[in-house]
């Protein structure tokens, strides 16, 4: 049998907080759960509460609750990985309500966290799509060390203690001139020692910059292909949006009384009919302006919108 370790830490205040909520708050409530998601380990930071409708065995969060996360709480909602909610005292299982909600929030990501609450006990749940299809559940966690503790014990030991270093060799590589050592900017060769030209090139932030400018060109076309405006109704167009987004446009400017249409099964388009061409300019540079966030969040967790 295979044995599944995923290191998942859960910050200290986050667990008092999930805790507090499925112990003493006698109606189902949920939340995003923010924070990150790499190779090594997950991380679980803050529970952001939306605006929302609660029973005592259901909740209710629509696109309208969304467009006022992102108003109350800005950049954060771009770190969220994950969803939370409250059995009150029915105990931790999957409702049919919960696997529907989780197959919604899956379609635009990749991977993604669980956790449903009962009496100050949680089940953790894991959904990833690659490099394939896998659900993983019943997943253990721990919880982050005291900072305060931390901090003390780090203060003290700079003060007090004296670690004893010895001369250590790094790694040899080979860096096509011949081999030589990681912390040397010489190397040798048949033909004697020369400089290693690479040393002093920064590789990586060469990287991240040509990624952040292709993000940003990737961005721009998609808008531009995504928003139109049409000369012959004088309308809006945005259109080839999934229906979790587009639900949350839609209430987003629903002051401009907007009209969704399905285009097929999962993507839909979003028709706005302002008063004039200035109405229309106004209206197009604020819908930019919420395409490039949302863009920019999605492209954090996926490749494709």
């Amino acid at each position: 049998m295979a044995k599944i370790n995923i290191p998942i830490v859960m910050k200290r205040s986050l667990k008092e907080e999930i805790d507090w909520l499925s112990t003493n708050y006698d109606k189902e409530i949920a939340g995003w759960i923010t924070g990150t998601i790499t190779k090594d380990k997950i991380i679980l930071e803050e529970l952001l509460i939306p605006h929302q409708e609660v029973g005592g065995a259901s909740v209710d969060m629509d696109g309208k609750q969304i467009a006022q996360l992102r108003k109350e709480y800005g950049n954060k909602c771009k770190r969220i990985i994950g969803e939370w909610h409250s059995h009150v005292g029915m105990g931790c299982f999957w409702s049919s309500t919960d696997e529907d909600l989780i197959e919604q929030f899956m379609k635009p990501r990749k991977m993604a966290i669980f956790i449903v609450s009962s009496k100050g006990k949680h089940l953790v749940r894991l959904e990833s799509k690659e490099p394939f299809k896998i659900s993983i559940d019943k997943l253990k966690f721990e919880v982050e060390e005291d900072t305060k503790v931390k901090k003390k014990l780090e203060k003290e030991i700079k003060k007090k203690v004296t670690e004893k270093s010895y001369p250590v060799w790094n790694q040899r590589e080979y860096n096509g001139y011949g081999w030589a050592r990681k912390n040397d900017n010489v190397c040798s060769t048949s033909g004697g020692w020369q400089k290693n030209l690479y040393d002093d090139i920064p590789f990586e932030k060469i990287t991240r910059q040509e990624k952040r400018f292709k993000k940003d060109d990737d961005i721009k076309e998609r808008i531009k292909s995504m928003m139109k405006y049409n000369d012959l109704d004088k309308s809006v167009v945005v259109s080839d949006i999934p229906w979790y987004y587009a639900d949350g446009l839609y209430h987003e400017f629903e002051s401009y009384n907007p009209t969704m249409i399905q285009k097929n099964w999962e993507r839909y388009k979003i028709v706005f009919k302002p008063e004039n061409k200035e109405y229309a300019i106004d209206l197009m540079k604020d819908l930019k302006s919420w395409l490039t966030s949302l863009l920019n969040e999605v492209l954090s967790y996926q490749e494709d919108f």
